[in-house]
């Protein structure tokens, strides 16, 4: 199955000196509980490599990446902290939608939906996972280098100031884009993850 492959190279190495790994922890909870590898989640928890966050429909859940920013899951969603290394902060989505505001990144910062999003200091997205096949993207300010995953080609490299929206789909002939219209965000949601 093709998918895609969404990556940014970061403009900042990691300042010397910082722990070994970055601190991914819950900065706020709306709605249900959300759970990690079966366990409830609170406010102020911090979340291991490797753990899986499950939020339920109707709930959204907003977490804080030391030195890089805030990504909110908007329920239902699942997604899989791969790594908090100071060289590369990792996500796998798995289902759902995401919205991240990243202004202190420092390092890369990669999203996987069958694909991988890595955003450079400063870059705001919103990122829907449809299909195994089918991914939404809003580029809502900074850059973002598509590829296709299955083949490794840089399809893209999208530069916004406000709102680039697109649907990447994996066929036959390898990774499409179509502009799309901006949906499941707005800049009062943006506004309020900045202001966590």
């Amino acid at each position: 199955m093709r998918a895609i492959l969404l990556a940014i190279a970061a403009l900042a190495a990691t300042a010397p000196g910082h722990a070994a790994e970055r601190a991914v922890t819950i900065a706020r909870i709306d709605g249900s509980a959300p759970v990690s590898n079966g366990k409830p989640l609170q406010v102020g928890q911090k979340l291991e490599a490797q753990a899986e966050i499950q939020v339920p429909s109707g709930s959204k859940v907003a977490l804080r990446a030391v030195q890089a920013g805030n990504v909110l899951l908007i329920g239902p969603a699942v997604l899989r902290l791969e790594s908090a290394e100071p060289e590369l902060l990792a996500f796998e989505l798995a289902r759902g939608r995401l919205l991240a505001v990243l202004p202190r990144l420092r390092g890369r910062f990669a999203l996987k939906t069958g694909n991988a999003v890595a955003a450079v200091r400063g870059t705001e997205f919103y990122v829907e996972r449809r299909s195994g096949k089918l991914t939404h993207v809003c580029l809502c300010s900074g850059k973002i280098w598509i590829y296709d995953r299955a083949s490794g080609e840089l399809k893209a490299r999208l530069n916004a100031e406000h709102h680039a929206p697109y649907d990447f789909s994996s066929g036959r002939k390898g990774l499409r884009s179509a502009p799309a219209p901006m949906v499941g965000h707005t800049d009062k949601d943006l506004a309020e993850l900045r202001a966590l």
